[in-house]
């Protein structure tokens, strides 16, 4: 367990700054497929907060979603949805990971990075905060 900690705390920041350097340049629409992706993704950290899922219930579900945002490696440097969709894409993992987290410690900080992630991914998704 040590070892996926560090993991986590390594890749995060950098997909932080990943995140941070998609979204430059002006906001672009993300694809609709990418939308229903991140509305699902919504739904699963939804139904985690309000312990509908498990742990292991909302991991598989999330991977499952990642696995469908797959495609974004494969998008031209110039797609008009390339940025938006990275950003959702990358909110799904950070979303999962904040869930991890939850299932080790489960404190009231780890609910509330949940519910930020959530909500970052709420607001990509037209959706609203909770």
């Amino acid at each position: 367990m040590k070892h996926l900690r560090r993991f986590f705390i390594i890749v995060l920041p950098l997909i932080l700054v990943l995140l941070t350097f998609s979204s430059c340049g002006g906001k672009t629409k993300a694809s609709d497929k990418a939308i229903s992706v991140a509305k699902s993704a919504v739904g699963v950290a939804d139904d985690y907060l309000d312990s509908k899922l498990s742990y292991s219930e909302a991991s598989e579900k999330l991977s499952k979603l990642k696995d469908e945002m797959e495609y974004v490696d494969n998008l031209e440097t110039g797609d008009a949805h390339k940025a938006a969709d990275f950003s959702i894409s990358t909110s799904i993992t950070l979303l999962s990971s904040d869930i991890f987290n939850d299932s080790l410690k489960g404190t009231s900080d780890t609910y509330d990075k949940i519910l930020k992630a959530r909500n970052d991914l709420a607001d990509k998704a037209g959706l609203s905060k909770r």
